[in-house]
C-alpha cells in the first residue's frame, strides 16, 4: 500500500469526524457528571487557557470513589509496582533447537536462556518505572473506566489525551487505520522563520503569535500498511517541518484505548456506562434525601390566632420560666416524611451495595456478619476480581503489547538492549490477579511439590507398584509445568549411583592393599582436583 497524500488539512480532517464521535462524547458528558465531573468537562465549562470552571458537582460520591478505587485496582494489576506484567520467551524454531539438545545440556541451556531473559525484563521493568507512565496510567484507567476511549503518546515524554481531545478511525475488525489528536503548543516551541512564512496574511494569526497565544496543533497518525505508519504535525493548516516519522506496529508510540468494544464503532463504551441506571438512582435518591434532610432540620412554629398564648411572653422569657398560655396554642411544624425517608434509604442502601461490588470496593467483600473469615473474604475478592477477565484480556492486546513492544524497540535502538534475530524472542503478556509475573508459576510449583509430597506417603505402604518417572511426569502436567530439566529420570540417578560405588571400592580396595599413608594418596586422587 503507498503512503496517501493528504489532499485537506488536519484541521478539517479532524472537524469532519468530531460528528462521529459526538454522541459517544455526549454519552462521556453524562458518566462523568454521575463520577468526577471535571474528567470530561464540556467546552462551556472551560476558559481560554483550558481552566474547568462551574462544574456542577453529584450529590452522591459513590461514584467518584469507585472510579478511583477501580483505577487504582487496574492499575495495580496491569501495571504493577517492581513485578514484569510480561515475559520475554522463545520462538517455536528456538524452541525446537533447545528440545533437540540432550538432557543434560539442554537443562543447562534452559536454565541460562531462562536467566539472561529475566535479567533482561528487569531492564525493560526499571526503565518503564524511571519514565512518567504511572501517573498517566492511573490518568487513563480512569477516562477508561468513565469516557471509554484514551490516547497514549507512549515514550520518554509521554502523554495521554482524553476523548475530547482526539478522533480515531478503525475498520471491521478494531483496528486503528487513522487518528488525530488535538493540542496546543505555544508559538515559542515552533520555527519562529517558518511561523512568519505560514501566518503571512493571516492578521489573526500574527496577531495572536505576537502576543504568544497557544495555537492548535494538529497531529495525525495513519496506517499505511500492513505494518507501517506515518505521522506528521500541522499548525495554521501547515506541516510543521521535521515532525514526519514513519513506524512499525512494533515501535509506534501512539496507542488508542478502548474499554469495551462494540462491533462496528469506532470507539469504545465505557465501564461506568454499563453501571448509569444505578448511578443515575444513587444521584437522585442522595438528592432527595439530602434536601429532604434539611427540610426536616429546619425549626417553624405555628401559633393560633385566636389563642391565649402572648407570643411575645414566649419570645421574651429564659429557659425555665413559667408563662401563661395553652400548649396547643403553639406547635411546631413537622414534615411528617420520616417513614418515606426510610424507605428511600433502604433503596439508596441496596443500589451504594451494588455499586461498591461492580467497583470492587472493600465494603462489598466483607459480609456483614460477627465473624468473616481471611479465607472467606479472600474468595470473595477473587470472584470479583473474575468478572473483569474479560477487560484484562483487551487492555492486555491493546495496552500491554503494544507498550512493552514499544519500549523493548527504544531501548534496542538507544543501545541498552541487545537485538534479537527476528522472532527469536516475543514478549508475552500476564494478565488477572492470579498471574501476575512470576507468582503464577510459583503458585503452580508449590503446589506440585505439595503433591509429590503426598505421592512419597502413599509410596511408603505402597512399594514400588509405581513409576515415579511416570507419575511425576504426570503431576507436572496436571499443574501445567514442564518438567525438563526439574526432575532428574531414574536411569540417570541410577547411573550416578553405580559411579559413586564403584569409586568407593575402589578407595576401600587401595586403602586395604597400601596401607594409610598410600590410601590417603588414592583417596586425594580420585576426588576431583578443585580449581586454584
Amino acid at each position: 500500500m503507498t503512503e496517501a497524500v493528504s489532499k485537506t488539512s488536519l484541521r478539517s480532517r479532524y472537524t469532519s469526524l468530531t460528528t462521529d464521535r459526538q454522541p459517544f462524547l455526549n454519552r462521556a458528558y453524562q458518566c462523568s457528571r454521575l463520577t468526577i465531573p471535571t474528567l470530561i468537562p464540556r467546552e462551556t465549562e472551560r476558559t481560554d487557557k483550558n481552566t474547568i470552571i462551574d462544574t456542577p458537582q453529584p450529590w452522591q460520591s459513590i461514584g467518584a470513589m469507585g472510579v478511583n478505587t477501580l483505577s487504582a485496582k487496574l492499575s495495580m494489576t496491569l501495571l504493577p509496582a517492581q513485578t514484569p506484567f510480561y515475559q520475554l520467551v522463545m520462538g517455536a524454531k528456538e524452541r525446537e533447537e533447545l528440545l533437540g539438545l540432550e538432557g543434560d545440556e539442554r537443562a543447562a541451556m534452559a536454565a541460562g536462556i531462562e536467566a539472561k531473559l529475566q535479567r533482561l525484563e528487569q531492564d525493560i521493568l526499571e526503565d518503564l518505572e524511571l519514565s512518567p507512565l504511572r501517573p498517566i496510567v492511573f490518568n487513563m484507567f480512569k477516562h477508561l473506566l468513565v469516557a471509554g476511549n484514551y490516547a497514549i503518546y507512549a515514550d520518554d515524554e509521554a502523554k495521554g489525551f482524553p476523548l475530547d481531545r482526539f478522533v480515531v478511525v478503525r475498520d471491521g475488525s478494531g483496528n486503528v487505520l487513522e487518528g488525530i489528536i488535538r493540542e496546543t503548543v505555544s508559538p515559542m516551541a515552533l520555527p519562529e522563520d517558518w511561523l512568519k512564512a505560514v501566518s503571512e496574511g493571516n492578521q489573526q494569526a500574527q496577531d495572536d503569535i505576537a502576543k504568544g497565544k497557544d495555537l492548535d496543533i494538529y497531529t495525525c497518525v495513519k496506517r499505511v500498511g500492513k505494518n507501517a505508519w506515518v505521522t506528521w504535525q500541522e499548525v495554521l493548516d501547515e506541516e510543521v517541518p521535521k515532525t514526519r516519522g514513519r513506524y512499525t506496529n512494533e515501535n509506534n508510540p501512539w496507542i488508542f484505548l478502548r474499554m469495551i468494544v462494540v462491533d462496528g464503532e469506532d470507539y469504545g463504551r465505557s465501564y461506568v456506562e454499563e453501571l448509569f441506571g444505578d448511578l443515575q438512582s444513587a444521584e437522585d435518591l442522595s438528592k432527595s434525601i439530602v434536601q429532604g434532610g434539611m427540610i426536616a432540620a429546619q425549626c417553624r412554629w405555628l401559633v393560633k390566632p385566636s389563642g391565649m398564648t402572648d407570643i411575645d411572653d414566649l419570645e421574651e422569657s429564659n429557659n425555665g420560666d413559667f408563662v401563661p398560655g395553652q400548649a396547643d396554642d403553639v406547635q411546631a411544624l413537622r414534615a411528617e416524611k420520616l417513614a418515606d425517608f426510610q424507605h428511600a434509604a433502604n433503596v439508596l442502601q441496596t443500589v451504594t451495595s451494588r455499586l461498591e461490588r461492580a467497583f470492587l470496593m472493600t465494603a462489598s467483600i466483607q459480609r456483614q456478619a460477627e465473624r468473616v473469615t481471611a479465607h472467606e473474604i479472600s474468595l470473595m475478592s477473587q470472584e470479583l476480581e473474575d468478572t473483569l477477565g474479560g477487560y484484562y484480556t483487551l487492555l492486555a492486546r491493546e495496552f500491554q503489547l503494544p507498550l512493552i513492544q514499544r519500549w523493548v524497540s527504544k531501548m534496542q535502538k538507544e543501545g541498552r538492549l541487545p537485538k534479537f534475530p527476528k522472532n527469536s524472542i516475543r514478549p508475552k503478556i500476564v494478565t488477572g490477579i492470579d498471574a501476575l509475573g512470576r507468582g503464577h508459576n510459583l503458585q503452580r510449583l508449590r503446589g506440585f511439590f505439595q503433591d509429590v509430597m503426598a505421592y512419597a506417603q502413599v509410596k511408603k505402604g505402597m512399594g514400588n507398584k509405581f513409576s515415579d518417572d511416570e507419575v511425576i511426569q504426570r503431576l507436572a502436567n496436571g499443574h501445567g509445568l514442564d518438567a525438563t530439566g526439574m526432575v532428574i529420570p531414574d536411569e540417570v540417578i541410577q547411573r550416578q549411583q553405580a559411579e559413586q560405588q564403584e569409586m568407593m571400592a575402589q578407595q576401600a580396595l587401595a586403602e586395604k592393599a597400601a596401607g594409610p599413608a598410600a590410601g590417603a594418596l588414592a583417596q586425594a586422587a580420585t576426588q576431583p582436583q578443585q580449581a586454584a
